[in-house]
């Protein structure tokens, strides 16, 4: 019996850690997946960033362009109208990185709460062994103190 009961903990204890070892893998793939997403989101950003700069460039040049084939003289209103022009292209460009960038580091802190639920997976998978272990030699113990020391009666 006492052979069953320490085979059975043993096997209580095996299931338990793999069950823990199969969280602690789903927390380590998820966050190294997230970060790897956080920086393909992040040269995305930068490069879209870029981008959107270049075309700013590339619409006041045509402005220019066009201002210059219609003969308007680039004093007063066409420059106004140009710098409003730059001045928007750059603030949504910073607004769509800053975005991208934000976006990127809450990615990055979901990555690191991940590690540290597979660290917590990891300690809760050990105490769950050791205290079922503990659990199950004290009742061994206890059940093999009860049938040896019950012949004694009567």
């Amino acid at each position: 019996m006492i052979v069953a009961q320490i085979v059975g903990a043993v096997m209580k204890g095996t299931g338990s850690w793999r069950e823990s070892r199969t969280q602690i893998e789903g927390f380590k793939t998820r966050a190294e997946s997230i970060g790897r997403d956080a920086d393909s989101l992040e040269r995305a950003t930068r490069y879209q960033f870029s981008q959107d700069i270049l075309e700013a460039r590339r619409l006041r040049a045509r402005q220019l362009v066009q201002y210059a084939k219609s003969g308007v003289m680039m004093e007063g209103t066409p420059s106004v109208v140009m710098a409003e022009t730059k001045a928007e292209a750059e603030r949504d460009a910073a607004f769509a990185l800053d975005v991208g960038t934000r976006h990127a580091q809450g990615m990055r802190i979901e990555a690191a709460y991940n590690k540290w639920m597979a660290a917590s997976a990891k300690m809760g998978g050990i105490f769950n062994v050791l205290g079922g272990g503990a659990s199950s030699a004290g009742n061994i113990y206890s059940g093999a103190k009860q049938g040896g020391g019950g012949g004694g009666k009567g």
